[in-house]
């Protein structure tokens, strides 16, 4: 158990997830999955983060994770 010196804010809190390594995706899935970040970002805002994350096939040197995060307010707004 923990205790804040100074309570956050809803606004900074967030949800994030972060996936180990890229996944490929078909044309069809990209399309898809940037319709529906598309979405979410008309009602988050710019608070809203995605990457499909780097392809290492395409890429050198340090690469990003495939990664979404979005506010804790909004997160628990959607019933999946």
């Amino acid at each position: 158990q923990f205790k804040f010196k100074k309570p956050p804010q809803a606004k900074d809190l967030f949800f994030g997830i972060c996936l180990e390594k890229y996944v490929p995706m078909s044309w069809a899935t990209k399309q898809l999955m940037s319709r529906l970040v598309s979405m979410f970002r008309q009602v988050v805002g710019d608070q809203l983060y995605h990457s499909p994350g780097d392809n290492p096939k395409k890429s050198s040197g340090e690469l990003e994770h495939p990664v979404f995060s979005m506010p804790l307010w909004a997160f628990d707004q959607y019933i999946v």
